[in-house]
């Protein structure tokens, strides 16, 4: 029975990924432990345009949009880092860039939102953020996570920039976000 509470604890249920729980868990014992490995890159990831399709499709549409966001992540990130929800569209990833590189990881990322397709959702956008320890050795996880944060913000700029896309309304017409944003939006200052 406890390890079935230890479970419920640890896993996002909707998604299936990390829980905010897990992530806290990680996130105290890598402060514990002293300086981070220079292999790590932490990710937050924002699902774009969730409200629009709760609020146009409805709350089926949007469970369907993080199940498969959290599919998305953790079929594309694999064994070579962890994935965590930690909010209501917000996920952060721990990489380990020895297995995937920063920069390859946001385009496997960004290649396979792209491809998803849902059956009430039809579509799926991510906008991404990502800050290496090597960039910010000093930093302990919880800043190099918001460093990721700050980063996320400008790439979800960029979406809400382009054409037919409004932050208060969303796309005119659409049921989900149109296509994901390129390759290199909000990632140049990116390195792995």
């Amino acid at each position: 029975m406890v390890r079935r509470q230890d479970q419920l604890l640890v896993t996002d249920a909707l998604t299936g990924v990390l829980s905010r729980f897990a992530y806290k868990q990680v996130a105290a014992d890598y402060e514990e432990s002293g300086p981070l490995p220079d292999w790590l890159a932490a990710f937050e990831v924002d699902l774009n345009g969730l409200k629009t399709v709760n609020d146009t499709v409805g709350h089926e549409a949007g469970d369907e949009l993080l199940r498969g966001t959290g599919s998305v992540l953790k079929q594309t990130i694999g064994d070579r880092g962890r994935v965590f929800r930690t909010g209501g569209d917000e996920f952060v990833i721990l990489l380990d860039t020895r297995l995937l590189p920063a920069d390859d990881a946001i385009k496997l990322l960004r290649e396979a939102s792209g491809a998803w397709k849902g059956v009430l959702a039809q579509t799926m956008s991510l906008s991404i953020g990502c800050a290496a320890v090597t960039e910010f050795p000093s930093l302990g996880l919880v800043q190099l996570v918001h460093e990721a944060d700050q980063r996320m913000y400008i790439d979800k700029d960029h979406y809400y920039s382009l054409p037919g896309h409004d932050r208060r309304r969303g796309p005119r017409g659409q049921q989900a976000p149109v296509q994901p944003q390129s390759d290199t939006a909000g990632t140049e200052e990116v390195s792995s």
